[in-house]
């Protein structure tokens, strides 16, 4: 069990024996791993959890660095850039609730749509941030931290979220 995460390491080094420079941090949980495209000095911290579904496909460019709890649920297709910085704690999730089903049938009954996402060249997302299934993030954006990213992100964009009112 305490050598799972380097045999996951050692076996995508086998089957993309082309790839060099690729830093993959102890722990890691990865499910889906022959669907999980990484190219050219890709890191990944520890503590990130990359689940990508049956049929689904997830692609991290070259050169992109990857963040401590970096979490990636690949319901549907997800596709980073290359050049991509992502902070600890960072969330992308394609699943989607049908909250209609839901409101008559519960959550047991209810099925998940998912929609890809779409992240671009020279991307930063800064820590604890969140994007929404659906998105596409075009190049050379920054979302600042704490950011909840639910709508499309033109590129040269800098994105954050501001506290409107505060609660008592």
């Amino acid at each position: 069990m305490k050598f799972k995460w380097a045999f996951r390491a050692l076996l995508y080094r086998i089957f993309n024996y082309k790839i060099k420079a690729i830093y993959i941090g102890k722990p890691i949980n990865i499910k889906g791993f022959q669907r999980i495209r990484l190219d050219n000095g890709v890191g990944i911290y520890p503590g990130s959890r990359l689940e990508v579904q049956k049929k689904m496909k997830l692609k991290i460019g070259e050169n992109t660095r990857i963040g401590h709890l970096f979490f990636v649920d690949a319901s549907s297709d997800v596709t980073i850039g290359a050049n991509c910085t992502f902070s600890s704690n960072v969330f992308i999730s394609t699943a989607i609730y049908d909250w209609e089903n839901i409101r008559f049938n519960g959550f047991k009954n209810s099925e998940i749509a998912s929609k890809p996402v779409i992240i671009g060249n020279n991307v930063f997302i800064g820590i604890n941030s969140v994007i929404f299934p659906g998105v596409t993030i075009e190049d050379n954006v920054v979302v600042g931290a704490n950011s909840i990213v639910n709508k499309d992100l033109k590129k040269e964009t800098i994105f954050y979220n501001e506290v409107k009112s505060i609660f008592r």
